[in-house]
């Protein structure tokens, strides 16, 4: 048994900084607590989101 599934928490996901970026690992975080049938489609849609996000132009440093 997974810590997760003992004490029911989900730990948070990590920060990168990148505010879209981040948004989207905090969606994924909890995708798989989804029905199985509908896990794909989150995952796939999380990818879309993070292609977007990391095309943009972001700030240095």
């Amino acid at each position: 048994m997974t810590q997760h599934e003992a004490t029911g928490t989900v730990p948070a996901p990590p920060t990168t900084g990148v505010a879209g970026v981040d948004a989207v690992l905090g969606d994924l975080a909890t995708a798989f607590d989804l029905p199985v049938a509908e896990q794909s489609a989150a995952v796939e849609q999380a990818h879309d989101r993070l292609r977007r996000a990391l095309d943009e132009p972001h700030p240095a440093g």
